[in-house]
């Protein structure tokens, strides 16, 4: 059989050379079949192409936290799946390319709301489509995503799966409830789509719950359809929900029917076997990782997958096709889309040079966000009443060291949202909203809340995503505190912007030293790490050449010493020998042996 797949590969790629004129190479994809059908992928019957929480990187990732290359772009994914499924037709294999959500929030070229990066997704042959969190958190996200004829859910149609995510003015699925897959050999799989059990969406959707979705005979009834079913999960690969919807399948399709969860979400990798017909995988985030999952219906059935580093270079050694003809045409036009995109939207212009990395690890970041941008972008005058907080999650990604692109500071502070205040509120009211919601306790490290005195009073600064959490506490609490959006053209994201234009050097060229006054007056890591190792290898540098004198004193001491008559050197004292071992540790090279 594989000679047979390899022969009619052959035929059918010369016959497509043959149609371009290319006759003197009509002979080598016999040879290039050869080679493919050795991939290195786990391969089974059914297979699946998998990025999650991709947060409009498409264009890859640039700059590095971890210093692994990840610099495909959603043109190279496009080129990269259709290899693939060239691949699984000769292998006569099933294979999709699925989203599992969360297509916007991250960098430059999907802000403000995704308008920029719709028609991008929309080039990419989706087979299965989930809607993440960040789909239904802001209106204009949600117009874009369901603007008829040009939207993402029109786009995808039947592919664009939400199963339990309704609109709350006609109580109909925002998208599909579920999708038959028709497979080989008169296999069909049965695709969801679920979101976790999500709260704070628009008011214009309603996520219902899990627990009430795999109840409805819907979804009984579509399990019916499927020899096996492909969920795809919002939410964490080991979230209680995954086991709420399995529980559900074992009690309509018995202990034996192939699952297989792919989670998101969490911005992780990770598996978890969950019984021996059902498997839950997460891959990534940001387009760092391209998931592939292969699995044959065995009994039980074998379930294999693989997370691939998205560098263009691994992608063209995994398809077996020199680098020259690994872009498709298609994979080319989605390159240029994206090129003409950023250029038009600026995103690669130098605003500053940052004099340290910026990480959402770091509390220094929190710190210089708090208590230096956010009070003097502001303009807050009073500072000794002043008082801030931030999402947890409102920093994405490292602003790194050195050049500043305005596509860094948006992929660093993606979520534009509006400030507000919170003007005289007691220190003892303050304290008991952030402590009576779960949510804002939660969040403590995002803010400083120690230095709060309750018998003082604030004006308390906060971002947009708060507003109804702040809101409902202040009414519990005190009905005669004022709250308003702060008067300023600024946001979250274009904050950080101002605040880099105006506080760190324009390029690093013109080094930090010469940029007038900038609000924080700090050393890197890597400029103190520097200093530090200088400092120890002149030391130890010293202490060497010190002790190559000490050691040719003694010896000229020695030797004058311990030479008879006849001018003999004696080496039968211990100590000479210790001695002159040392020196040779030392790398003395008087020392002979």
């Amino acid at each position: 059989q594989g000679a047979l797949e390899i022969l009619l590969c052959g035929i059918e790629m010369a016959t497509m050379q043959l149609k371009t004129h290319r006759f003197f190479t009509a002979i080598s994809p016999l040879l290039f079949c050869i080679v493919v059908n050795g991939s290195s992928l786990p391969w089974g019957k059914l297979n699946l192409i998998v990025v999650t929480d991709v947060h409009t990187w498409v264009s890859g990732q640039q700059r590095q936290i971890d210093g692994i290359q990840k610099t495909a772009d959603y043109g190279d994914l496009l080129s990269f799946s259709s290899h693939l499924k060239n691949i699984s037709t000769l292998k006569m294999a099933d294979i999709f390319l699925l989203n599992n959500g969360d297509i916007v929030d991250g960098t430059g070229i999907g802000y403000p709301n995704g308008e920029s990066v719709t028609p991008i997704i929309q080039k990419i042959p989706f087979d299965l489509v989930n809607c993440g969190n960040h789909e239904l958190y802001e209106n204009a996200t949600l117009r874009n995503l369901l603007t008829p004829n040009s939207g993402l859910v029109s786009h995808f149609s039947e592919n664009y799966l939400t199963s339990n995510t309704v609109l709350t003015s006609t109580g109909k699925h925002l998208g599909n409830k579920y999708r038959i897959l028709p497979g080989r050999d008169g296999l069909n799989y049965v695709a969801f789509g679920f979101l976790y059990n999500m709260k704070d969406s628009s008011k214009q959707v309603k996520v219902q719950t899990v627990q009430h979705t795999v109840n409805q005979t819907w979804f009984r009834e579509a399990l019916k359809m499927g020899n096996a079913a492909i969920i795809l999960a919002h939410m964490d690969f080991k979230d209680p929900l995954i086991d709420v919807i399995l529980s559900r399948v074992r009690q309509l399709q018995g202990n034996e029917y192939p699952v297989v969860f792919l989670t998101g979400h969490t911005h992780i990798r990770g598996s978890s076997i969950l019984d021996r017909y059902a498997i839950s995988i997460e891959f990534g985030h940001y387009l760092d990782t391209i998931g592939f999952v292969g699995i044959n219906f065995t009994s039980p059935p074998t379930f294999n997958f693989s997370n691939i580093v998205p560098s263009r270079e691994n992608l063209v050694n995994i398809t077996n096709i020199s680098s020259d003809r690994f872009d498709t045409e298609e994979g080319i036009e989605i390159k240029r889309i994206i090129s003409i995109t950023r250029k038009a939207m600026s995103l690669d212009e130098v605003i500053g040079c940052n004099p340290r990395t910026l990480s959402p690890n770091d509390p220094f970041t929190w710190n210089l966000y708090l208590n230096t941008v956010v009070p003097v972008m502001l303009h807050v005058k009073d500072r000794d009443n002043y008082f801030s907080m931030v999402s947890p999650g409102a920093f994405r990604y490292n602003l790194f060291q050195g050049v500043v692109t305005r596509d860094d500071v948006i992929s660093f502070s993606p979520f534009h949202e509006k400030f507000y205040v919170a003007s005289g509120v007691m220190g003892s009211i303050l304290l008991g909203i952030i402590r009576n919601d779960t949510f804002l306790a939660s969040s403590s490290h995002s803010m400083n809340i120690s230095n709060i005195k309750p018998e003082k009073q604030y004006n308390f600064y906060f971002p947009g995503f708060y507003k109804d959490r702040i809101e409902a506490g202040l009414l519990q609490f005190s009905s005669t505190v004022e709250l308003s959006a702060v008067e300023t053209p600024l946001n979250t994201t274009s904050v950080w912007e101002k605040y880099i234009q105006e506080s760190w050097p324009r390029s690093c060229e013109e080094g930090l030293s010469n940029h007038g006054t900038t609000h924080e007056n700090t050393l890197s890591f890597g400029a103190i790490a520097g200093i530090l190792l200088a400092a120890t290898f002149v030391v130890i540098l010293g202490a060497y050449a010190g002790w190559n004198i000490i050691l040719k004193q003694r010896r000229k001491r020695r030797d004058e010493q311990n030479r008879d008559p006849y001018g003999t050197l004696r080496l039968d004292d211990q100590h000479d020998i210790s001695i002159d071992n040392l020196a040779i540790e030392l790398g003395d090279p008087s020392v002979v042996v």
